[in-house]
C-alpha cells in the first residue's frame, strides 16, 4: 500500500492562493526582464534599449496585474489561515500579522506602475516607471512579513513533507532579502523629486549594474517558494470529516 496523504484543512484555499503566487511571480519576473531589456538600460547601463516593444507602458501594465495577484493571493491565504487552519492548528496572531504586512505590501506594489499609466506624459513618471517610492515601501512590507513568518518557524530538518512550508518559507525570505536590496538602490538612485528619496547618496555605477540582476533572481526565487506550495498541497488531501486530527503538519500557523 502507498503512503496515506496527509490531511490539510481547506486545502483547495491555499492550493489556489499558491497557484496565485506562482502567477504573480512570474509575472513580478517578466516586469524585470522588460526593464532590463528597457528603461534600465538607458537607467543603469548608459545603453539604448535592447528592444523597442519593452517600453514603460508594458512594464506598467504587467506591474498592475502582478500587484493584483499578490493582493488575490494573500486574501485567499487570510481566508485559508482564518477559516481552516487556525481551526486545525491552533490561532497565530503572528502568522496573521505576516500576512496582512504582505497584504498591504500589495497595495504599495500597485502604486508605481499605476501612476506611470494614470500620467504617462509626465517625463519623470516615465523614466522612473512610476513613483519610486512605492515599490520600495512595498518590498520593506513584504520583507518584514515573510521575516516573521521565518522566525516563528523551525529551520527544515530534511525534505519530508511536513518540511516543505519551513523550506518555502526560507525560500521567500531570501527572495525578498535580494529584492530589498535592489528596491533600495533602484529608489535611492532616482533623483526625480517628489517621487524620489528626500536625500539620495551616491549610488556607484558598479552598484547600479547590481539592481536587474538582484531583482530577477529575487523573482524567480519568490516563484520557487510559491511552487513548494503548491507541492505541498497537492500532495495533501482534505480532511475527512471533523474530529481528531494528526499533530501540526504546519509550522509556519504555529504560534
Amino acid at each position: 500500500m502507498g503512503e496515506e496523504l496527509p490531511e490539510i484543512p481547506g486545502r483547495d484555499t491555499i492550493l489556489f492562493s499558491s497557484w496565485v503566487f506562482v502567477a504573480a511571480s512570474l509575472l513580478l519576473l517578466a516586469e524585470f526582464v522588460l526593464i532590463y531589456l528597457g528603461a534600465a538600460q538607458e537607467l543603469y547601463y548608459e545603453s539604448e534599449a535592447k528592444v523597442a516593444w519593452a517600453t514603460p507602458h508594458v512594464v506598467s501594465i504587467l506591474g498592475v496585474l502582478e500587484a493584483v495577484g499578490w493582493a488575490l493571493g494573500f486574501v485567499a491565504l487570510i481566508d485559508w489561515l482564518v477559516w481552516h487552519a487556525f481551526d486545525a492548528w491552533g490561532k497565530s496572531r503572528g502568522a496573521l500579522w505576516a500576512a496582512a504586512l504582505k497584504l498591504v505590501a500589495s497595495v504599495f506594489f500597485c502604486i508605481q506602475p499605476a501612476s506611470q499609466l494614470g500620467d504617462p506624459r509626465s517625463a519623470v513618471l516615465v523614466k522612473g516607471l512610476g513613483c519610486a517610492w512605492s515599490n520600495f515601501a512595498g518590498i520593506c512590507f513584504f520583507h518584514a512579513g515573510n521575516v516573521a513568518d521565518a522566525l516563528r518557524v523551525p529551520l527544515p530538518d530534511g525534505l519530508a513533507h511536513a518540511n516543505w512550508p519551513s523550506l518555502g518559507m526560507y525560500v521567500y525570505v531570501s527572495a525578498t532579502w535580494l529584492l530589498v536590496a535592489a528596491d533600495a538602490l533602484a529608489y535611492f538612485d532616482f533623483k526625480g523629486s517628489p517621487y524620489g528619496a528626500p536625500a539620495a547618496p551616491k549610488i556607484g555605477r558598479r552598484q547600479l549594474e547590481l539592481i536587474c540582476p538582484l531583482q530577477m533572481a529575487g523573482a524567480s526565487l519568490l516563484a520557487v517558494g510559491s511552487l513548494i506550495y503548491v507541492a505541498w498541497a497537492r500532495r495533501g488531501r482534505a480532511p475527512a470529516a471533523a474530529g481528531d486530527r494528526d499533530a501540526p503538519l504546519l509550522g509556519a500557523v504555529q504560534a
